[in-house]
């Protein structure tokens, strides 16, 4: 194991001392974030917020990695400039797609969130961007979602950009469909885009994570969730397409009266995008050296 002591510890896992010696404790807590690719991912993540947060965090990280980012041509056109927009999104992968989402949609507006899980709050610079919720519906962490829709509601109110993957979780093999796919649509995202009455703007990510990160998602869901970051530390250098679709106005969906129905809608219309990543023109946007384009 590579010693990475010099690099803050913006993921770790905690280990009780209690019962332990403290030297074996600090062993062990350095071999389980090895273990968890935490030790590689905030050897990653130092360099990029060393001399301050980037305005574009998520197009710094990205470039940092040598990922390649290619979006579909004119996807960019596809983002309105002002008002408020809820994007949804398909979760192949768990960390990278909400880098790109950042990277991308942060090069055209900075009124940007997005909601994602208490785990990435850790991470310097990403708050601004991000409104956190607790994977678990339980107690306290209950409040803090709910607490989390209510700050949701209040920035598309007024005007900002708000971007969801409605999943929640990785996209995993699912038995019944046999094949890798998003879990089913959460309904309160439905919920959320028919109070708000903003446009909804659905984006394509092809691809998915590994074999070994499927077969541990047959065994458990939070087993399958520890591979989340050593997924991520397998990304770099590698190339991601994306597909931004056309905006859907909310009288597209009026007729949509439940919020299941609605949601499922949404889900059909991104997956829709996956017929056109053949016949697409794309353009770079992060990697080979160009950074962004105007």
């Amino acid at each position: 194991m590579k010693h990475q002591a010099e690099h803050p510890e913006y993921l770790s896992i905690k280990i009780s001392a209690r019962n332990l010696p403290r030297p074996v404790a600090e062993a062990a807590r350095r071999m389980v974030n090895w273990l968890a690719g935490f030790s590689r991912f905030n050897a990653t993540y130092a360099p990029v917020i060393a001399g301050g947060i980037p305005d574009n965090l998520g197009e710094s990280f990205l470039g940092h990695i040598g990922a390649r980012i290619e979006i579909i041509e004119g996807g960019l056109a596809r983002i309105p400039r002002t008002g408020p927009v809820i994007i949804v999104a398909n979760h192949p992968f768990g960390v990278i797609e909400g880098l790109i989402l950042n990277a991308i949609v942060c090069s055209v507006r900075r009124d940007y969130k997005c909601l994602a899980a208490h785990l990435l709050a850790k991470l310097p610079g990403l708050d601004r961007n991000q409104f956190v919720v607790e994977p678990s519906g339980k107690g306290a962490k209950r409040s803090m979602n709910v607490a989390a829709w209510h700050r949701v509601f209040k920035w598309l109110r007024q005007g900002g950009v708000f971007a969801v993957f409605p999943a929640g979780r990785a996209s995993h093999f699912s038995w019944r469909r046999r094949a890798v796919t998003d879990s089913a649509w959460s309904r309160h995202v439905g919920k959320l885009v028919r109070r708000s009455g903003a446009p909804v703007l659905p984006i394509y990510f092809p691809g998915r994570n590994g074999l070994f990160f499927q077969l541990t998602g047959l065994i458990h869901r939070d087993l399958q969730n520890t591979r989340l970051i050593p997924e991520f530390n397998k990304m770099r250098g590698r190339r991601f397409r994306v597909v931004i679709g056309e905006l859907v106005q909310p009288d597209e969906f009026a007729g949509l009266d439940d919020d299941q129905r609605l949601i499922d809608f949404l889900r059909g219309r991104t997956y829709a995008l996956a017929a056109r990543l053949e016949s697409a023109e794309y353009v770079q946007f992060i990697g080979a050296g160009k950074s962004t384009i105007s």
